[in-house]
């Protein structure tokens, strides 16, 4: 198994679960450029030494929430970065599809993980394939020695479901991906834990808590989707998301040592 160096984790005092894809090895045995993929959580939060980091480092970055959500947390401008809204819902949003959760669940109507559900919508919904195209030509068109900077609330699911088409576009194994994908869990528990204390009543804890986290079976439904309407990883890159054998290349060729 292959799993993530420490130092792909970026050292911010006020955003959480922001890495560094760089390093990753491909099925060819060739590996990401570091400080040209970076996903995040929310930037809300960023201090001036954050935003000074950025600065350096960041060509774009890449807003992936709701208008609600970006209006609600908003992220600071950082001089010289440009700030690009690609959301992949424009319903619901973080903070809303818990409250509509935990009421289905009271009710004793909530039949499976809501983030199953999630996930399926990030191969099926329209404006999350058309964001993560737009997501793609922003990277092809980012300078070489920047970056570009993608994130949503927790940085867990409409970020790694961007991740996910990125490495698998690169030829990163899938075992990788979902390595990539879990270590979220690492990154956030002790701040989900801290919200889930606060929260008196069990079956809003437990709902609340599964938003938060990183589980195989969230991924496992994006992926099960894409095999049975596209039939293949490959198709649904080319099909879905418009990467062809030109933009494939020229990820490669921007993106791998």
């Amino acid at each position: 198994m292959q799993t993530a160096d420490a130092a792909r984790l970026l050292p911010m005092q006020g955003a959480r679960n922001m890495r560094d894809l760089g390093g990753y090895v491909t099925a060819d045995g060739r590996s990401v450029k570091h400080g040209r993929l970076i996903r995040s959580a929310e930037l809300s939060g960023l201090t001036a030494a954050d935003q000074q980091y950025l600065a350096d480092r960041v060509a774009t970055i890449v807003d992936l929430r709701t208008t609600v959500e970006r209006t609600d947390h908003p992220t600071p401008e950082i001089a010289g970065v440009a700030n690009v809204h690609l959301p992949i819902f424009e319903q619901g949003g973080h903070d809303n599809n818990i409250t509509r959760a935990v009421a289905a669940a009271e009710q004793g109507e909530l039949e499976e993980a809501p983030m199953l559900e999630v996930n399926r919508e990030f191969v099926t919904s329209k404006l999350a394939s058309t964001s993560y195209r737009a997501l793609v030509d922003a990277i092809l068109a980012a300078p070489a020695d920047k970056a570009v900077l993608w994130h949503c609330t927790a940085g867990k699911d409409r970020t790694g479901m961007a991740a996910l088409i990125l490495l698998a576009a690169l030829g990163v194994p899938e075992s990788v991906i979902y390595d990539d994908y879990l270590e979220t869990n690492q990154h956030l528990a002790a701040y989900v834990d801290q919200i889930v204390a606060a929260i008196d009543n069990p079956i809003e804890a437990e709902v609340v808590r599964s938003f938060w986290v990183a589980k195989r079976s969230y991924l496992d439904a994006a992926l099960d989707d894409i095999r049975i309407r596209y039939g293949s990883m490959a198709n649904y890159l080319e099909s879905g998301i418009g990467i062809d054998d030109v933009k494939l290349g020229a990820l490669k060729a921007a993106l791998l040592d």
